[in-house]
């Protein structure tokens, strides 16, 4: 296994929702030191087609300063990582070791399938809006079958930035948002901005 320097942000799954999210990441990273004050000036990335995280990592490579790292293991992707940013296709999950979670980063959990239950109940867990994203199999969805309630959900989006609740660093924060409107918001300022 090769030894990776531990950088501030990965990215798993080097598909279309990951290209998707790469166009926003100026605005990402803009948000992150806002919110975080993190900086990231790192990337490590992984796919399971070590071809099509290779062509990722050129392409963030070609405006950053920063020099992609690819993983060869999820594992190695996912440790270390302040901010782990999910951008699979999975029907199912397919990260299932809590110990990925050790080192309470924030999951940013936009493809909502990747992670089994077990994952979601070692963090703290928000979402946009509770009764969209549990449903239609996500790994929310599969937690609540697994328990039997929502009281893995520790609030929303809004809660945390209306100050109603506060992360608590010393655990995995993950974020799976479904549906957010915010969204819709912000890629309509975006077209709005560029193409009056």
């Amino acid at each position: 296994m090769s030894t990776l320097a531990p950088p501030p942000l990965t990215v798993i799954g080097a598909g279309d929702i990951a290209a998707e999210t790469d166009r926003h990441r100026t605005e990402l990273v803009e948000v992150v030191r806002a919110a975080y004050d993190w900086e990231i000036d790192a990337f490590r990335l992984f796919d399971l087609d070590p071809a099509a995280a290779g062509r990722f990592a050129a392409a963030v490579a070609k405006d950053t300063e920063a020099e992609p790292v690819v993983a060869e293991k999820v594992e190695e992707a996912f440790t270390d990582c302040d901010l782990v940013v999910l951008t699979t296709v999975a029907g199912e999950p397919h990260l299932h070791d809590p110990r990925l979670l050790a080192h309470n980063p924030v999951v940013l959990h936009l493809s909502l399938r990747d992670l089994a239950p077990e994952m979601i109940l070692a963090a703290r867990n928000f979402t946009d809006d509770v009764d969209h994203a549990v449903r239609e199999r996500t790994s929310l969805h599969l937690t609540e079958e697994r328990t039997g309630n929502r009281d893995f959900i520790d609030g929303t989006l809004a809660d945390l930035l209306c100050e109603r609740l506060r992360r608590d660093h010393g655990r995995p924060a993950i974020f799976s948002p479904f549906g957010l409107d915010v969204l819709d918001l912000a890629v309509g300022k975006w077209v709005h901005d560029r193409f009056p």
